[in-house]
């Protein structure tokens, strides 16, 4: 039986960036390295894992284990326009078009911060995805869109 969660995330998508870190001496006088997610990535995977447990509890019941099998993850991250773009390219946004946006932030870090999110919350953990599906857009609005599918092998 196939088990699909699907959810937005309202806002611009934040890509996850380099941890930053922090060094110290531990209590024992040894030299430690402390690493940690930067202020803005934290904020939104908070927030992404908020709308994901909201989704998972809508669709699979309120007290459901995160996913555990293999499961296909589809994602579109849409970013809202700069105003610098030409008339012509907004007025089809305004229209409901979406159009591929081959800038920065990759891809790849995008995909990345949203499994972060999503690990131990709607997947059980983040090794378990096994395709994607996703892509970067401009739209009329900053939002993420999530659809979590996975087929029950038991």
């Amino acid at each position: 039986m196939r088990k699909s969660v699907t959810f937005i995330i309202p806002g611009l998508p934040i890509p996850q960036a380099r941890a930053g870190q922090r060094r110290f001496i531990d209590p024992d006088g040894l030299p430690q390295v402390q690493s940690f997610d930067p202020k803005q990535c934290k904020s939104w995977k908070a927030v992404a894992r908020w709308f994901a447990l909201q989704a998972m509890r809508h669709n699979l019941g309120t007290d459901r284990e995160p996913l555990d099998g293999p499961c296909w993850l589809a994602a579109e991250f849409m970013f809202t326009p700069p105003a610098s773009m030409a008339k012509k390219l907004l007025k089809r946004i305004a229209d409901g078009e979406l159009l591929p946006k081959a800038t920065k932030p990759d891809l790849k870090n995008l995909v990345w911060g949203l499994e972060d999110a999503l690990d131990g919350v709607l997947l059980r953990d983040d090794s378990r995805v096994w395709s994607y599906d996703c892509r970067k857009v401009y739209g009329p609005r900053a939002q993420t869109t999530v659809v979590v599918t996975m087929e029950d092998d038991r």
